[in-house]
């Protein structure tokens, strides 16, 4: 007979006995199960978040050095190129005038 409108749900499970308190039981294991994947997804999801984040921060570092390197190349290696192309060339000159 089933209790009065506004009564503990799980009185209403367990006046049916075992059948009731295995109910009881696979409520409670649904619960703990559902907090526990909710609790993974929510892990999992935080970690892709800082996985993303480290390879933003990898990236923007990457593109800092290229920018570097490059400035380097341009001012340094290409003024040193030049240098060496003049100096060739002159050797060269020198060297058919004799």
């Amino acid at each position: 007979m089933p209790l009065a409108g506004g009564s503990d749900p799980n009185g209403v499970l367990l006046q049916y006995g075992a059948i009731g308190a295995i109910a009881v039981l696979l409520a409670a294991a649904v619960y703990v199960l559902f907090k526990y994947y909710v609790g993974a997804r929510d892990k999992e999801r935080d970690d892709l978040v800082q996985q993303r984040n480290n390879e933003r921060a990898r990236a923007e570092h990457a593109e800092e050095q290229l920018a570097d390197l490059n400035n380097l190349v341009q001012t340094q290696i290409m003024t040193a190129l030049a240098e060496a192309t003049r100096a060739v060339s002159d050797a060269i000159s020198r060297f058919r005038r004799t």
